[in-house]
């Protein structure tokens, strides 16, 4: 529906109407070099006049209706010169507002760093789709693509047609939510593991806990140990040596058990001695079999004592009825918030979701069904468990931007932090490990 010949715009101060016909007219009003298009009011072909809701907006000026091509083709004569230079207004319009979101980037020139390899010196490129991170190279970039690929073609969608932030729901997070009970203090960082020294992964599956020592590490740390157990029994076979025990534990050199029932006893021994995993491994991860109340007084015990993975469970228990437990949002919101102020970040995400639907499920939630506050609450949940690096939480904040309700200077620094993050907890042998479960699941 683009027309095949440039017209020329008028001049700065004039007033130009295009007309199609009398029954649709179309504005081009200049002022300081500037133009804004009116769409005709009602809904009909430019062609023949007919209205109806199978209608199709002409894709190029979206100022007109067709019926369908041949109507379009008719229309032609008559519409291609105001088509191209509504269309022109239209280009000029766009790119001005995503020229203005990039400008809002400079403003954070001391967060500079490759997003795939955490360089910060030398000549960094920014992505050019997304305009929130940057690059120190190309293959850097491909890199890090299956990472970046969703929200970076999200971001973008938004930029293309222009940035919908309104002002309405996210002025100023730090003066419209009064923080309750220092909720949105900077929270503790997640632990590190004790024998790489990087930070323990967000999954609770990538850590192992050491019964024998009471260490937590992470799960790649404990496969390299087999792994270099493995390699040495079988020099050790060639040689007609005793072997070493697979299961020896990558800190404390203990032999380790055979079998559950000598973990379960190391563990309760440790949960006599006061230790706040022990009590919730006891509680979940063996579950004293049926008893499920038995887990539950253990589970609340390891709460009291600081386990955080035990205070967001427990959350997630009270929230939806489990193990017996009747259903009670007002403690579930005590766990979560609990969990969130030592540092827990599913805790912190849920909490960001359960702002947003108010602790609904299983319903449609709207934009319109929820206040400012909740909105504002939402989004200073989810900036801190995105600067923690949870990816679900960035997604939730590009949600809100493409609702218009997040402005692109305020999700750039966030798209950064959880690259910072995801790097600070990055490692060869971390690779190796997810790649070696990918492939069981595949032999699965």
């Amino acid at each position: 529906m683009t027309p095949s010949k440039e017209d020329r715009a008028p001049s700065a101060g004039s007033t130009a109407t295009v007309a199609t016909d009398r029954l649709a007219s179309l504005s081009l009003t200049t002022g300081s070099g500037h133009e804004t298009v009116v769409e005709q009011e009602d809904k009909f072909c430019s062609a023949c006049k007919n209205a109806g809701d199978s209608l199709k907006k002409c894709t190029a000026c979206k100022c007109v209706w067709y019926c369908d091509v041949s109507c379009q083709k008719a229309h032609r004569k008559a519409h291609k010169k105001d088509c191209k230079r509504i269309a022109k207004v239209l280009k000029e319009q766009t790119d001005d507002k995503v020229k203005s979101s990039s400008a809002d980037d400079d403003n954070f020139q001391d967060e500079m760093f490759c997003s795939a390899c955490g360089k910060s010196d030398g000549d960094l490129k920014g992505c050019n789709s997304c305009r929130c991170i940057r690059y120190c190279s190309s293959s850097c970039q491909r890199a890090h693509w299956k990472t970046h690929k969703v929200e970076c073609k999200r971001i973008e969608a938004v930029l293309k047609k222009g940035e919908p932030y309104n002002g309405t729901y996210y002025p100023d997070l730090s003066q419209q939510l009064h923080d309750e009970n220092g909720l949105f203090n900077e929270p503790p960082t997640m632990p590190d593991c004790d024998i790489c020294t990087l930070r323990l992964p967000l999954e609770y599956n990538m850590s192992t806990y050491m019964e024998c020592c009471g260490k937590t590490i992470c799960s790649a740390c404990n496969f390299d140990s087999h792994r270099a157990i493995f390699e040495v029994n079988s020099k050790r076979i060639e040689r007609q040596q005793p072997l070493l025990d697979l299961s020896t534990c990558p800190f404390c050199r203990d032999p380790g058990t055979d079998g559950n029932d000598e973990r379960i006893k190391r563990m309760k021994a440790r949960a006599e001695m006061g230790d706040a995993t022990a009590m919730w491994t006891l509680a979940i991860q063996f579950g004293l079999v049926p008893d499920e109340a038995k887990s539950l007084h253990l589970a609340q015990n390891a709460a009291e004592l600081g386990c955080t993975e035990a205070q967001y469970r427990l959350g997630c228990i009270y929230a939806n009825g489990l193990i017996g437990v009747e259903l009670d949002e007002t403690k579930a919101d005590m766990y979560f918030e609990l969990a969130a102020k030592n540092g827990h970040v599913l805790a912190r995400h849920h909490l960001g979701k359960r702002a947003y639907t108010g602790g609904r499920t299983g319903q449609t939630i709207t934009i319109q069904s929820v206040s400012p506050v909740m909105v504002i609450k939402s989004i200073r949940h989810w900036r801190i468990s995105a600067a923690a690096g949870y990816t679900p939480s960035l997604l939730g904040l590009i949600k809100f931007f493409e609702l218009g309700l997040f402005r692109h200077k305020d999700l750039a620094p966030s798209v950064r932090a959880r690259d910072k993050a995801l790097l600070e907890m990055k490692s060869e042998s971390r690779d190796r490990w997810v790649e070696s479960q990918d492939r069981s699941v595949e032999d699965t």
